[in-house]
């Protein structure tokens, strides 16, 4: 349990370090693309670096000594002893507190976005499926689906729809 630690502990620092990057260099770039793949594989490089160990030499000298064992036994009235709190278990406690709370926050957002989605009319386009809401008041896009207020004006909604598309495709138009 102590090597997952001290595995969180690293991950979270090199992806710190990668944040901390993306926000000084990466973030102000308008490639999307370019971002989403830093991202990701900033993410995975924070996951796999931690199993890579860099061999150190290290000469220490080690003197052993036995020395001889003496058992010493204490009654007492009352076996049971409380033992004081354990930092390791509330560490524990903690973080799967925070990750139910995470996953809670995200279902139900999920659950807000998929019955706008599933609520509202559809048009089919390409490889797109367009929504139309009367609920939002800016576009968005989820996956193949691009999402787009009822009351947008022929124009804007066609420069919505190629900066969207473009953006989706990875700048491929």
């Amino acid at each position: 349990m102590d090597t997952f630690l001290i595995h969180l502990a690293k991950s979270s620092v090199i992806l710190l370090a990668a944040y901390l990057v993306y926000l000084l260099l990466v973030r102000f770039t308008t490639f999307h693309y370019l971002n989403r793949s830093y991202l990701i594989l900033s993410l995975g490089i924070s996951l796999l670096v931690p199993f890579i160990h860099f061999p150190v030499e290290e000469t220490h000298l080690v003197y052993a000594y036995t020395l001889p064992t003496i058992d010493i036994v204490e009654f007492s009235e009352n076996p049971i002893e409380e033992q004081g709190f354990n930092y390791q278990y509330g560490l524990w406690l903690l973080y799967g507190l925070i990750s139910i709370i995470f996953a809670f926050r995200l279902a139900y957002y999920l659950y807000g976005l998929m019955s706008l989605l599933y609520k509202h009319s559809k048009k089919r386009m390409g490889k797109f499926t367009l929504i139309y809401s009367n609920s939002i008041n800016s576009a968005f896009s989820f996956f193949k689906y691009i999402v787009l207020p009822e009351h947008l004006n022929q124009q804007d909604e066609q420069l919505l729809l190629n900066t969207k598309c473009s953006m989706l495709t990875g700048g491929i138009a």
